[in-house]
């Protein structure tokens, strides 16, 4: 019925460790098995993995993917949200990068507080949220993109209260509609409008992680210039 995506790796690797040929097998295997239980994801899914190599566009191509996720190995000042990766032989996807401050966990943190046991889920305190939220990722690329509110992180369950979004009082407390979908759905849209996004990165992605600091215009922690820190 495609209410539940899956893929296309069969694990999420280290890039690096293993061959070429190992990579390639895992998003083989990967798409078989999730062909077998229902919808595959076709979405280059890599946020968490310690750098990337620079054919893993070409790798994602040849695989039918034409879109990467990613995180780690990349910085916000160097990337925005949306960028095209390129790799040496010219093959190209179309990256989006979580963020900007805690990666795939950045609006679960902000909106749901999970490491408070103690708070249950403020739904109203996510309204008031959730308009500046979306101002922040609008910042971080050319207007007219989608925008992407992604709420995941590791071994969290799923928080039934971010569905009154997308009914009426959710959509008054946002400047713009809310839809629910896959991710693939996301980079479908984002392939769309592909035009506005005029950023090329060619290669490797292993750059080391900024500091993080706290941004007391937007109440928001986002990565900072490692030239500004004062290490004690």
């Amino acid at each position: 019925q495609g209410r539940l995506a899956m893929g296309p790796w069969y694990v999420q690797p280290d890039e690096f460790i293993p061959s070429g040929e190992s990579l390639l097998r895992n998003l083989q295997e990967g798409m078989r098995v999730a062909a077998r239980l229902g919808q595959v994801s076709k979405v280059g899914f890599l946020c968490d993995i310690f750098g990337h190599t620079g054919q893993m566009p070409q790798m994602l191509q040849g695989m039918g993917i034409e879109s990467a996720i990613v995180w780690r190995g990349t910085n916000e000042k160097n990337t925005g949200s949306c960028f095209r990766w390129e790799s040496p032989d010219g093959s190209q996807v179309l990256a989006y990068r979580f963020g900007p401050s805690w990666g795939y966990g950045d609006f679960t943190y902000r909106g749901r507080s999970p490491f408070d046991l103690k708070t249950s889920f403020d739904q109203e305190g996510l309204f008031k949220l959730i308009d500046r939220y979306i101002e922040v990722q609008k910042a971080r690329g050319p207007q007219g993109l989608p925008i992407l509110i992604f709420d995941g992180s590791d071994h969290l369950e799923i928080e039934p209260g971010l569905l009154e979004l997308l009914g009426p009082q959710g959509q008054e407390a946002t400047s713009l509609p809310v839809t629910m979908g896959t991710l693939d759905d996301f980079t479908r849209e984002m392939a769309a409008r592909e035009d506005l996004i005029g950023t090329t990165i060619t290669g490797e992605l292993r750059e080391p992680g900024q500091p993080m600091v706290k941004d007391s215009v937007h109440d928001s922690w986002h990565e900072g210039d490692d030239s500004v820190w004062i290490i004690p």
